[in-house]
């Protein structure tokens, strides 16, 4: 347990086909044919399927291949001398490690590594695939935290080695000077602690001018994640380079057949009433090139020739496949052939993914069997969300659940003050009006017949009495605005934490804030509230 913070464990949200596969796995079953991702018999099957095709040869090379450091050497080494396996998970190496769920995915995996090796009696290692081969550097130039003020705040760098035009892979690029001024403003916007100067001096060892994007992030998550016998694996890493090369020299030399199967799979999920979550496109081969342009689809082009998307340039037969001699660093997967090439070079027992994976995975069983690889049960990593004491404090005062704020705090501060105070209030008070009045009528009538002399003096009274009910009611009314107003402006700081620009907190904030309030057991604690469920 962490003081202060409350750790919920939530349902993982996804499209239709993510929700089927999590709640009614035979409706969607044809379509992940690793099996349901929580029975004990999916992973034995998929162990033993995976023990069988990883040769010798590339056992002992998982030491390089995995490149463990701390608690995994030991886990890397049991799993080279008693064959066993490998769960695997990734992300593009973001900004400071990215965003929370990045986190989350691999402690999911870790977990999940740790229950089946008690469950298969084999030894299990994670390994987290850093997805250096990427080129979108606008998605994980940046990180969103929380400063001081309770305001959300953009902290971003610039990278060095990006050229005029197009967009290399990210292992191509470092880190200039300004990565020392983005560690800077984080250390600004978060609040001094016991924990900070320990945290942060780690982030800057990793976060450095002239350090490698995708290098930086590994070490920075290994950091974090250290006691957990954690792989990170980073794609562009040589001797990953060379023994895929096959996989990618077979994926060019069939690209039409398994296009065509691929498309034709397509239309049995859509068939089925499911939206694709990767759009496959006939002339377009699942390959990257890096060309004039940065990183370019390779393409079918007329002949049977290849053409790069943005440039232009031809490949011909020849040059693919000087490319993969010479230099294989140039080719590189798409997203769909990527856990291909995980399970061809690792014994791999699951995959970890979010609701994109799980709902592309379900177009993979067609490029899984056209390389003669098997496919993995993928796994539904955990979903998160960490709520502050000081944030809970603000909900449970105005009975606001989190999940009110998903819709903003405007509705949720609205929702709120419907029934509160104000409203009894305003029924007391038009009764007290009702009642004065037809009192005071009865009064006036009386002292009229008594002495009509009074009668003004008993219109004066009313009067009164009716003077001080309105200004009793503005009274009322004005601090009724300011508690509302307090209302929303606690209920909008709430869901900055909780919602921030209208995101799952998960996906627009950082781990390292909270590393800083919390200290680094806030990762070990996590690790132990994910629950892996396996029958």
């Amino acid at each position: 347990m962490i003081d202060g913070l409350d750790v919920q464990i939530l349902p993982l949200d996804g499209t239709p086909i993510v929700e089927a596969y999590r709640e009614k796995f035979p409706q969607v079953a044809q379509f992940f044919p690793a099996g349901p991702p929580d029975r004990l018999e999916t992973f034995k099957r998929s162990a033993e399927r995976a023990r069988e095709r990883t040769p010798d040869d590339v056992y002992r090379a998982l030491g390089e291949l995995l490149q463990p450091a701390g608690a995994a050497v030991a886990r890397v080494q049991r799993v080279v001398r008693e064959k066993g396996v490998v769960v695997t998970t990734g992300q593009q190496p973001g900004l400071f490690t990215g965003p929370l769920y990045s986190v989350y995915k691999a402690l999911t995996a870790a977990r999940l590594a740790d229950v089946l090796e008690e469950r298969l009696g084999l030894p299990v290692v994670a390994a987290f695939w850093v997805a250096s081969e990427d080129h979108d550097r606008e998605e994980v130039n940046h990180v969103h935290v929380i400063d001081l003020d309770n305001r959300l705040r953009r902290i971003q760098v610039e990278f060095d080695g990006v050229p005029a035009r197009g967009s290399p892979p990210l292992f191509r690029l470092r880190f200039g000077s300004g990565v020392g001024d983005a560690v800077a403003a984080l250390d600004t916007a978060t609040p001094d602690s016991e924990f900070k100067p320990e945290v942060l001096g780690s982030l800057a060892k990793s976060y450095r001018p002239g350090a490698g994007v995708a290098a930086a992030f590994a070490e920075a998550l290994a950091d974090i994640t250290r006691s957990l016998g954690l792989c990170l694996v980073e794609a562009s890493h040589p001797s990953l380079k060379r023994l895929s090369a096959p996989i990618l020299e077979r994926e060019w030399v069939h690209r039409r057949p398994i296009g065509e199967r691929l498309a034709a799979w397509a239309a049995e999920i859509e068939a089925q009433g499911y939206d694709l979550q990767v759009p496959i496109e006939l002339d377009a081969t699942n390959l990257f090139v890096e060309g004039a342009h940065g990183r370019e689809r390779l393409l079918t082009g007329p002949h049977g020739q290849g053409r790069l998307r943005h440039s232009e340039t031809a490949v011909d037969e020849a040059e693919f496949l000087r490319f993969l001699r010479e230099d294989p660093s140039r080719v590189t997967p798409n997203v769909l052939l990527r856990p291909v090439v995980e399970s061809a070079l690792f014994p791999v027992v699951a995959y970890v993914g979010g609701p994109a994976e799980i709902a592309y995975f379900a177009q993979l069983p067609p490029l899984f069997e056209a390389h003669g690889v098997p496919i993995p049960p993928v796994v539904p990593r955990a979903s998160v969300r960490l709520l502050e004491a000081r944030i809970g404090k603000v909900l449970e005062k105005y009975n606001v659940s989190p999940a009110d704020l998903a819709a903003g705090a405007e509705l949720a501060a609205r929702r709120a003050a419907r029934g509160q105070l104000p409203e009894r209030i305003a029924s007391a008070l038009e009764s007290l009006r009702s009642a004065t009045a037809s009192g005071l009528d009865a009064v006036r009538r009386a002292v009229i017949a008594l002495d009509p002399t009074l009668e003004g003096a008993a219109g004066r009274a009313e009067s009164t009495v009716e003077k001080a009910i309105r200004e009793l009611e503005s009274k009322v009314t004005t601090s009724a605005q300011r508690q509302n107003e307090l209302l929303l402006t606690q209920l909008q700081k709430a869901a900055v934490h909780l919602f921030p620009q209208g995101r799952p907190q998960e996906r627009g904030l950082n781990i390292y804030p909270y590393l800083v309030r919390y200290g680094r057991d806030l990762i070990p604690t996590l690790a132990e509230r994910i629950l892996v469920r396996v029958e």
